[in-house]
């Protein structure tokens, strides 16, 4: 069997960069990712977009394409495409992937010695009345479907608050489709907190020009910009038809057959923590992240971890930091590594991260969307609502763990990526814990679902 120098796990700007630059230095890598082409998420199907890739989603898309080029002529790069792992056993110096390909009925399984996980970032779950009904979306979905199919949603509205909700309508309107209203949940509070953080966010100005080019093109779209709604909630039976809002102590209503929905982003962690990766809870972002050193090792030895999958900065702060990363690697693998080309990368990531603190005071999740009641469904899997969860609660649970016994919350298919962050929040909120003391889900393999034939067949690749 090959024994690879490393194993990257994920295809986006960060497990691309990390991989490119451990091939340059000689380095054998196998890079896995679950999705049929290269990109990840942000540069999703870059290679086979099916609509006018520059004119409808912009140059920075585009621009995945000088990466996923380099991937694909590197001839130190294997690439599996459609790769889910499911376990990684960690043997001293030697770690032995698992993973299932699509349309395989056995998994397979690979021997490497260092890991770097680039797992990227999920959508925070919004959690608000109605949104497990059909028709109900995040905004991530909508614009996986416009990437992958050019497939746009009619008549739709979009809630929420953060750079992607406002990036997918000005790409709607590039793409011919008027989204018919923008409820933006974003609290007035936030506009002031996040002024404190100016100084540095002009640092970043490049950033906020293009963020300011979205609400300019949306304000001439003349699409109805809703602030300061309250008590949001989608209507309609089994099929949702619209959005109910109030303003003040008006009640307002708009009609529509698609509603997405983004609170913002947060780390994918779940693999990590599977593999008894360090986290720590980060207030101002209200998600856990992972714990890193200067190096980004993990606190499991010989185990890297970059990009979104650790803390949010975005696409180009993930490329930086795989590239940086990369080079920790390959030295700790005995290459020549010089501590200039480290810090050039450094100091890159550092500039890219200049306007990070603003936008995280501007669009930091607003708590009437994050913590919910009622009748509301909090675990989707399960279909367990905040009612279930509070009376969970109330009867002495003492953590997320202790709730699965009681009412299955994070046992589902997602295995708590939809719901764990809830979760904490709700508990945390309920007994006024801080939610570091709260903790999260005990996870372990396999970190996706699999079937008994793929989980007890193995062929070496």
């Amino acid at each position: 069997m090959t024994v690879y120098d490393v194993a990257v796990i994920g295809a986006g700007p960060a497990g691309m960069a990390s991989a490119i630059t451990l091939a340059k230095r000689g380095l054998q890598v196998v890079l896995m990712d679950e999705n049929p082409h290269l990109g990840g998420q942000i540069y999703r199907n870059v290679t086979a977009c099916p609509v006018d890739a520059s004119a409808v989603l912009g140059a920075d898309y585009v621009y995945g394409r000088t990466l996923t080029t380099r991937v694909q002529h590197s001839p130190h790069i294997t690439y599996h495409k459609a790769t889910t792992v499911w376990n990684i056993e960690c043997d001293g110096d030697c770690k032995h992937v698992y993973a299932t390909q699509s349309g395989k009925d056995s998994s397979m399984v690979c021997s490497v010695r260092k890991i770097i996980m680039a797992t990227g970032c999920i959508e925070r779950p919004m959690p608000i009345n109605g949104w497990t009904k059909a028709g109900v979306m995040t905004a991530g979905a909508l614009q996986i479907l416009l990437k992958t199919s050019g497939v746009v949603a009619q008549n739709a509205v979009c809630i929420g608050s953060g750079p992607l909700l406002l990036l997918l309508v000005a790409q709607y309107m590039r793409a011919g489709v008027r989204i018919k209203a923008v409820i933006d949940t974003t609290p007035m509070s936030n506009y002031k907190n996040a002024t404190r953080h100016i100084a540095d966010a002009l640092r970043g100005w490049r950033l906020l020009i293009k963020g300011l080019g979205l609400i300019r093109e949306i304000r001439r779209g003349k699409i109805p910009y809703i602030r300061s709604a309250k008590n949001i909630a989608i209507t309609g039976g089994d099929v949702a038809d619209g959005v109910s809002y109030t303003i003040g102590t008006t009640p307002h209503t708009v009609q529509a057959d698609t509603i997405g929905i983004h609170q913002g982003v947060i780390p994918n962690i779940n693999m990590a923590l599977a593999m008894g990766c360090a986290s720590v809870w980060d207030d101002g972002n209200a998600c856990w992240v992972l714990k890193v050193g200067d190096d980004f090792q993990t606190s499991v030895i010989g185990v890297y971890a970059v990009g979104d999958g650790v803390r949010i900065g975005g696409a180009k702060v993930a490329e930086y930091a795989g590239c940086e990363t990369a080079l920790y690697v390959a030295q700790a693998l005995g290459c020549d590594v010089s501590k200039t080309d480290i810090r050039k990368y450094a100091t890159q990531r550092k500039k890219a991260l200049h306007a990070r603190a603003f936008l995280n005071a501007l669009y930091a999740p607003n708590t009437q969307y994050t913590i919910p009641s009622g009748d509301t469904v909090v675990c989707r899997c399960e279909e367990k609502t905040a009612d279930d969860v509070v009376t969970a609660i109330k009867l002495g649970v003492q953590g997320p763990n202790q709730m699965k016994t009681f009412n299955r919350c994070g046992m589902g298919p997602c295995q708590g990526r939809y719901c764990g962050v809830t979760i904490t929040q709700m508990m945390s909120h309920h007994t006024n814990t801080p939610p570091s003391d709260i903790g999260y889900y005990n996870l372990r393999p396999p970190f996706k679902p699999i079937t008994l034939g793929q989980m007890s067949t193995h062929k070496k690749a």
